[in-house]
């Protein structure tokens, strides 16, 4: 209908892999019959005198463990922000790995207030932390309304100085809390680099593993209001 169509041209075609980031082997056994009964229509096309396109199948899942499904063009998802789909567990075969993605996309702000606490005194909302000891608390001016999730209070890690330092209580819509310890090496508008490929910070990897989800969508959560620098 669409080659007989004088309004029409038929620019390709496509599938998606729902599994191809799995090395289970019905998965495997699903996937490969995906790119077979795929190829087996494209030249069904091609044998009724019908100009495919451009076909394509392959998601980040495909490049990496199915080549016979690059056809002519693939679709690089997660691994265009430098992660493999799931880990070093969504390759079938890590010693024919040709090559490793690296984080490129980083997520950061600034120190903007530095306070010292008793210990007893309890941090954000819910009293979710407690100080064990007399602390410095740093507050941060990114929450779960810019894409930094609050089920990583407690939980998520910030990088400032080259120095890890633990999410104090529940993460807020617009700040988050750190604990600086009792002698911390940090000053005001320090930068704080809360995922991201800079040496010792937790990427996006690290920190999905902690909530039990993916790297792609802590990298796809990141909202509007968080300005974009492209380097």
């Amino acid at each position: 209908m669409i080659s007989n169509a004088p309004g029409l041209e038929l620019s390709g075609v496509c599938t998606h892999f729902p599994v191809s980031d799995s090395t289970a082997e019905s998965d495997i056994e699903f996937t490969r019959n995906q790119i077979k009964l795929f190829s087996d229509r494209v030249e069904l096309i091609r044998s009724r005198g019908i100009d495919p396109g451009t076909v394509h199948a392959a998601n980040s899942g495909g490049i990496i463990n199915y080549p016979e499904s690059h056809f002519d063009m693939v679709r690089p998802g997660i691994i265009a922000y430098g992660y493999l789909p799931g880990g070093m567990d969504s390759v079938i075969e890590p010693e024919k790995l040709n090559f490793m993605p690296k984080p490129v996309m980083g997520f950061e702000s600034r120190l903007i207030h530095i306070k010292k606490v008793s210990r007893g005194t309890d941090i954000s909302y819910g009293r979710r932390f407690t100080a064990e000891a007399e602390t410095w608390i740093g507050t941060i001016p990114a929450g779960y309304a810019d894409g930094y999730y609050r089920l990583l209070s407690n939980k998520g890690k910030i990088l400032i100085n080259g120095k890890l330092y633990p999410v104090a209580g529940t993460v807020c819509m617009d700040m988050l809390m750190v604990d600086l310890g009792p002698d911390p090496d940090v000053k005001l508008y320090d930068r704080a680099v809360l995922f991201g490929p800079e040496n010792g910070a937790m990427t996006a990897e690290t920190l999905a593993e902690l909530i039990g989800t993916i790297s792609y969508e802590l990298t796809c959560a990141l909202s509007k209001r968080v300005p974009r620098i492209i380097e």
